[in-house]
């Protein structure tokens, strides 16, 4: 009888502790329609590294490291309403 009073203690434990840190819902959402049902075309625009100096033994004359940041346009298209929206990104590597 005392099993599963731990048991569901710790399932409650879990859910108050646990899921809201979890990544549940990160695709977007259809401004018009709210509609998660979302269309994607990402399209390189460009590129430029960025040199960090500094001492130590990175990569590269002096020390520092070099990064490389991608831009991007990104379009969105709503499966369910057709609405079409776009934005940038940036990915650094």
């Amino acid at each position: 009888m005392d099993n599963w009073l731990a048991i569901v203690g710790v399932i409650a434990l879990i859910v108050l502790f646990v899921l809201p840190f979890l990544p549940i819902g990160t695709r977007p959402r259809c401004p018009e329609c709210r509609s998660r049902k979302i269309g994607v075309n990402k399209t390189n625009k460009g590129f430029r590294t960025t040199g960090f100096g500094g001492g130590g033994s990175g990569g590269g004359e002096g020390g520092g490291y070099t990064a490389v940041q991608t831009f991007y346009d990104v379009k969105y298209r709503c499966n369910d309403c057709q609405a079409e929206w776009t934005s940038t990104a940036t990915e650094t590597t």
